[in-house]
């Protein structure tokens, strides 16, 4: 029921916000600019489409930090599963997808897998929104926009400063303590369930872990504005280098909104936020949100596809994994 709530709300947020793009942008005017669009250099994209798999993978693999874990070959092939999976099924499963096949099928263990992925995700954000926050001040773009960036940046960056910092060892033992004191029932099955996840989490905030998670966070959002760069030649927008990092940032920030999968709606409704902040007339903004969203999903999609086949699975295990709850470990890591 969770999950089909959380997919009708994605589904509305994502037609209101369709629905108001369309209603205040000329379609025709998107078509056309889209239409002038030069697509022999869009096959460029590669580039930093690689070098941005590359470094989310080696985050990943280095905040799942101890045995057993996969090679970055099996890293990599569970991190374009779950992204497949995000852009084809409701309520951003692809995550509980990613966590279901490496924990159990590598002997990671799903909590495990799921406390390193939260740590990615909260990287992520400190990594966008700092980015974001400096790039749209660099530009000109001042107000509501960058005070919001600031304050996610700080607030998230504060979180994982504390989890990091904190004496591992004092608060394993608090939350074993408070596991062992939990009544029977479904709350000792609860509170062993989030002991679990949050001794994963411990083990992926070691504080060199999360300076090299924060540095490749960085970076690999620079390479995604690369693709944006690329995107933007074709159509012949000429933005500055931090332009193009304030419209990438906003772009995945808003698809991380509940929405229809993919993010489509507020993955284009913020490049048009930004880009019509740059100077961009909104019905090229439009398209350029649109056309970026098609290089990004598009590649991985297909990489993701082709992964699925080679530990064949098969797209109807995807959904199953990702609703699956998570019950008693099926490998306990050592």
């Amino acid at each position: 029921m969770n999950v089909r709530l959380r997919s009708v709300v994605g589904l509305g947020v994502s037609f209101l916000i369709v629905a108001l793009l369309l209603w205040e942008i000329d379609l025709g005017q998107v078509i056309a600019v889209l239409g002038r669009s030069r697509v022999q250099l869009l096959p460029l994209i590669l580039v930093p489409f690689a070098l941005d798999l590359s470094l989310r993978t080696v985050r990943w693999r280095i905040l799942l930090a101890r045995a057993p874990r996969p090679g970055y070959r099996g890293t990599f092939t569970y991190l374009v599963i779950g992204y497949l999976a995000n852009n084809i099924l409701p309520a951003r499963l692809g995550e509980l997808v990613r966590a279901h096949l490496l924990g159990t099928r590598e002997g990671v263990g799903r909590s495990r897998a799921l406390g390193s992925i939260a740590m990615e995700r909260a990287l992520d954000v400190v990594a966008a929104a700092a980015l974001g926050a400096v790039t749209c001040a660099v530009v000109g773009i001042h107000g509501a926009i960058v005070v919001t960036l600031a304050l996610i940046a700080v607030g998230a960056g504060a979180v994982v400063a504390v989890v990091a910092l904190v004496p591992h060892a004092i608060m394993g033992q608090l939350l074993d303590m408070l596991v062992a004191r939990a009544p029977g029932g479904p709350l000792s099955r609860v509170a062993e369930m989030v002991s679990r996840f949050l001794h994963a989490l411990l083990d992926a905030a070691t504080p060199w872990r999360v300076l090299a998670g924060l540095a490749l966070s960085f970076a690999a959002w620079l390479a995604t504005s690369g693709l944006f760069a690329v995107t933007g030649a074709s159509l012949g927008i000429a933005l500055p280098p931090a332009g193009l990092v304030a419209v990438a940032v906003a772009a995945n920030l808003g698809a991380a909104l509940p929405s229809a999968p993919a993010g489509i709606g507020p993955f284009e409704f913020g490049v048009v936020v930004i880009a019509t902040a740059l100077g961009l007339d909104a019905p090229t903004a439009f398209a350029f949100g649109i056309l970026s969203h098609a290089c990004t999903v598009v590649p991985v999609s297909l990489l993701g596809g082709y992964e699925l086949g080679r530990v064949r699975w098969g797209l109807g295990s995807l959904r199953q994994a990702g609703e699956r709850e998570l019950g008693p470990e099926e490998v306990e890591p050592a």
